[in-house]
């Protein structure tokens, strides 16, 4: 299989030691970095492997023949920039949220439908040991049907600092934090049924 021809865009702290690093595990070649700080762009084409790197996306992507991007940035940003990729023909992996509210959210799906292109947004923690272990046990015949589930989950406050990008530390919390635990109870859980809710 020859390797997927990937720009990335963002080349900020979590990209950096969390995402960069991790594209050597997959059939990828890195061809472009853009970042509006273009030290930080040079910085992280030099760093991991990249040929060119940019402070403006659309040229990269008019000068570079990519087929998919990474969008990882502030998620006041995201929608727009996502859009954008699947215009111009690319599949995107872009972390949560890929936007702020559920419309802009569902106005990015139906842009992935109409251009054909994929979305896959980084709900990691699916891929964690545990996760795959309990999967893999609910799967099995003997486990049953599932009955009840009870999540749990704790988190330092979010304040205006880590709520920055958001509309406030609450909306950071549910979209940023709370997001992954609602994802997981779906992921092994199923979607479930509103005419199994008393009341709903």
């Amino acid at each position: 299989m020859e390797p997927l021809r990937l720009g990335f865009v963002g080349a900020g702290a979590m990209a950096t030691y969390a995402i960069y690093p991790a594209l050597h595990f997959a059939p990828i070649r890195l061809q472009a970095v853009c970042d509006v700080e273009e030290e930080r762009a040079k910085a992280a084409a030099a760093t991991f492997g990249a040929r060119r790197y940019y402070r403006d996306y659309r040229k990269m992507w008019d000068d570079q023949d990519l087929e998919a991007v990474v969008v990882q940035m502030h998620p006041r940003h995201r929608q727009t920039i996502v859009r954008d990729a699947l215009e111009a023909g690319l599949h995107v992996f872009v972390p949560k949220p890929p936007a702020l509210s559920l419309e802009a959210t569902r106005e990015l799906s139906e842009v992935s439908r109409r251009t054909g292109r994929m979305v896959m947004v980084n709900f990691q923690r699916r891929f964690s040991f545990g996760v795959t272990r309990a999967r893999a046990m609910m799967a099995e015949p003997s486990f049953g049907g599932l009955r009840q589930l009870l999540c749990s989950f704790c988190s330092g406050a979010y304040d205006e600092v880590r709520g920055r990008d958001y509309d406030g530390p609450v909306h950071a919390y549910v979209l940023d934090f709370a997001v992954h635990h609602l994802d997981l109870a779906r992921y092994l859980g199923g979607e479930g049924d509103r005419e199994d809710v008393p009341n709903a």
